[in-house]
């Protein structure tokens, strides 16, 4: 790789990653939303990075959107992250960083591993990689470390769960990771077609 290449790709990640700030600061303040909810676009941008730039660049953003939350639930942006946080602030930015390196580096992985015939469905398996990888290791995360966390969320919450699995899966996490999964899913064929148009005008 020349240095025009290495030029053009440090400003491509400096580039997503202002994105990524961006679009994590308007979720966290509320500014996206669909009703009661908010959209979260942040993992778009990472989806994208990765595949354009490897895995290594797609930890890279995934890092910087951990970063991002735990910023705003150490400052309280976040009510719920400020309570893991104050609970356990090692084990909050270790969860919070991993969930976001993994949420960028898996879906790079397997775009790469995946056959390039059908670019709209690699695109649409990696998209819908990066929420699993988000959510399901916050879940982990929440169910080994901050149990005690959980049940006093539980029992102070409106919604019946008969198992601290289900409420967290139900009540927790239920409407975000199915926001996110349907915006990924929605925009992979965008995704693909920023693929094709970036690696068209590298080439």
């Amino acid at each position: 790789m020349n240095t025009k290449q290495k030029t053009q790709e440090l400003t491509m990640l400096a580039i997503l990653a202002a994105l990524v700030i961006v679009l994590q600061t308007l979720s966290a303040f509320g500014v996206l939303k669909v009703g009661l909810f908010s959209i979260t676009l942040t993992l778009v941008p990472i989806v994208v990075g990765g595949i354009l730039l490897g895995p290594r660049d797609g930890a890279i953003l995934g890092f910087v959107f951990g970063l991002m939350v735990c910023i705003f639930s150490v400052t309280g942006v976040d009510v719920g992250g400020l309570m893991v946080f104050q609970t356990n602030a090692a084990l909050g930015w270790i969860i919070c960083l991993l969930k976001g390196v993994a949420a960028g580096f898996i879906p790079a992985v397997v775009y790469r591993a995946l056959p390039k015939k059908h670019p709209v469905l690699s695109a649409f398996i990696a998209a819908i990689l990066a929420p699993i990888a988000n959510t399901g290791i916050f879940i982990c995360g929440m169910l080994l470390f901050f149990r005690p966390l959980l049940e006093s969320w539980k029992a102070g919450g409106a919604q019946a769960a008969d198992s601290m699995f289900m409420y967290v899966i139900l009540g927790l996490c239920g409407v975000n990771f199915l926001i996110e999964f349907a915006v990924n899913a929605l925009l992979s064929p965008a995704i693909a077609t920023i693929v094709k148009t970036a690696r068209k005008q590298k080439n």
